[in-house]
């Protein structure tokens, strides 16, 4: 790879850098990281990107942004990046590693070590990756999980579900092929703790901060898809998801793994819950957000509230659960609020989530 000005992605430069990644003392073949260009005085520098060179079919660079270039390796773990000799802007620059935090500079050799620990017992295994001088107090992260898992069983009154957990920074949550966060079905869970901006600490904080955030909305999903009974709708459809990932972030929500501004910032709507908002950034989880929103806004939440919703005892199956202007779907979930609240939440689904119930 290169550093090249924009106007000439060819530039010849000389001086040479380079990088190399690593799991426990082996080659890392599978990762990404972002690379951006940053001047002595901490400026973004914009008018230079990383240029591939020679990718052989196994390595993606691609520009993401006026200042990042993704890398994509699924073979190389090391890599040569030259840099023109001439101060870019006339201004000494690095390549900024932004995911693994790390600075290569002009002339350097760079090596990123990342370790791997594994936790087993009787609730499952979790394995969690983190370079060698990240400092993280791995047991206080295997303790955290156990806490949040026991305490979503206890509470939505289900045997504990054996889980796989794998904990990743940003640059290898592609070893099991995702960025994101995600139930992948027979307890297996993926959870990408490189955006930990997306929380206000940093560092041992933020990754426990996340762990309840992510792993209690992913295990709360295994919950509902191999625990759950058949009285409810199928987790799978996309008509049905909204329900499950409304469930889910409510629950969480309620046991304080995330902040209350997660439903309540979708209850703003005029028009109460419609459909349509489930086309605001491609997501299920706004109509199930703005649904469960209002619920907690009446409070409807309690402990037996949630044990009562994951134990129904009748069949709930909706016409379509992300459509309340539908009279079927409006009035199972009148039927099921009511039943799992003890209460009347007719004037609720009616005025403000706008449904079609009777």
């Amino acid at each position: 790879m290169k550093v090249c000005p924009v106007e000439n992605l060819d530039c010849e430069p000389t001086t040479e850098a380079t990088v190399e990644f690593s799991l426990d003392g082996k080659p890392l073949l599978t990762f990404m990281e972002f690379f951006r260009i940053i001047a002595q005085d901490e400026t973004l520098v914009e008018n230079y990107r990383v240029v591939l060179e020679d990718s052989k079919g196994v390595v993606q660079l691609e520009s993401v942004s006026p200042f990042f270039s993704r890398l994509r390796s699924q073979g190389a773990s090391k890599f040569k990046i030259l840099f023109d000799p001439i101060q870019i802007d006339n201004k000494l620059a690095y390549l900024d590693l932004f995911f693994s935090k790390k600075k290569l500079w002009p002339g350097e050799e760079k090596k990123i070590m990342y370790q791997l620990a594994v936790d087993e017992g009787n609730l499952g295994f979790v394995q969690f990756y983190s370079t060698k001088d990240s400092g993280l107090d791995v047991q206080k992260i295997f303790t955290r999980v156990k806490d949040v898992t026991q305490t979503i069983d206890r509470v939505t009154g289900k045997q504990h579900l054996p889980y796989s957990i794998f904990i990743m920074p940003a640059p290898i949550s592609h070893l099991l092929g995702g960025e994101g966060n995600f139930y992948l079905g027979e307890g297996k869970i993926t959870m990408n703790y490189g955006e930990v901006l997306t929380v206000d600490c940093i560092g041992m904080c933020a990754v426990l901060r996340m762990i309840e955030n992510e792993i209690s909305h992913e295990y709360t999903h295994a919950i509902q898809s191999e625990r759950g009974p058949q009285k409810w709708p199928d987790p799978k459809l996309p008509t049905d998801s909204c329900f499950y990932e409304g469930m889910a972030d409510a629950l969480t929500v309620y046991l304080g793994y995330n902040e209350q501004q997660k439903l309540l910032e979708a209850t703003t709507y005029a028009e109460g819950c419609p459909k349509s908002i489930m086309q605001i950034n491609n997501m299920p989880h706004n109509f199930g957000r703005c649904l469960f929103g209002h619920l907690m806004q009446e409070n409807a939440f309690s402990e037996d509230f949630f044990k009562r919703l994951f134990n129904p005892e009748m069949k709930y199956l909706f016409e379509d659960a992300c459509d309340v202007s539908l009279a079927q779907t409006c009035q199972k979930y009148l039927e099921l609020f009511n039943w799992a609240s003890g209460r009347d939440l007719t004037r609720v689904l009616k005025e403000n989530i706008k449904g079609n119930c009777k």
